[in-house]
């Protein structure tokens, strides 16, 4: 397999969450240009944001965009599934900027000012909250008594025994068709523009 057969694909999808302003803000960072000249690469068509490089520099990129949040993908260029009419080049005049450059400066998040000087903290051991008492529940069980084992709680009812006329039933021979199947016709399915890769 050629080395320079790579490339870095993208069709405007950005990460989850991810404030779409931000990343082609952040994009735009990453090729040194103003944001409005990386519009076409979040049209929805797939662009080849770079081609014909060697793995370990698509995968370089592939980071630098997934940094900024463009979710994109490498490509074999020598796969036949990377053919297509929908892919092509990235706008021209933008540079893609190294691997590592920061693209969105972090800000500056003061730290709570939270007055703790008011609290004190129990030793270890130390009961927090008294446990409530919960009174037993005062069940009347004078009247009741246990019956020994194997006593006849309750006399058992005779059930006379079902009387059914099987007179008029009989039984067909096995493997007669007792009801016609219904004919089904088969679906109408158009595979013509069907083709297998």
């Amino acid at each position: 397999m050629a080395e320079n057969t790579f490339a870095v694909a993208f069709d405007g999808a950005i990460a989850d969450g991810a404030d779409a302003a931000r990343v082609k803000a952040s994009v735009a960072r990453l090729f040194k240009v103003e944001p409005a000249k990386v519009e076409p690469l979040f049209s929805g068509k797939r662009v080849y944001i770079k081609k014909n490089i060697d793995r370990a520099t698509a995968l370089k990129y592939q980071a630098a965009l997934q940094q900024a949040g463009a979710l994109c993908e490498v490509v074999d260029l020598a796969s036949p599934a990377s053919e297509g009419p929908s892919q092509a080049p990235a706008p021209s005049g933008m540079t893609l900027a190294e691997p590592g450059v920061v693209l969105i400066e972090p800000e500056r998040v003061e730290a709570p000012d939270i007055d703790v000087s008011a609290l004190t903290m129990a030793e270890t051991g130390v009961t927090l909250v008294e446990p409530e008492r919960v009174e037993p529940p005062a069940i009347d069980t004078r009247d009741l008594s246990l019956a020994e084992a194997g006593a006849t709680l309750g006399e058992s009812e005779a059930v006379q025994a079902l009387e059914v006329d099987l007179r008029g039933i009989t039984l067909a021979e096995p493997g007669v068709i007792l009801v016609e199947p219904e004919a089904v016709e088969p679906p109408q399915i158009d595979t013509s523009r069907l083709s297998v890769t």
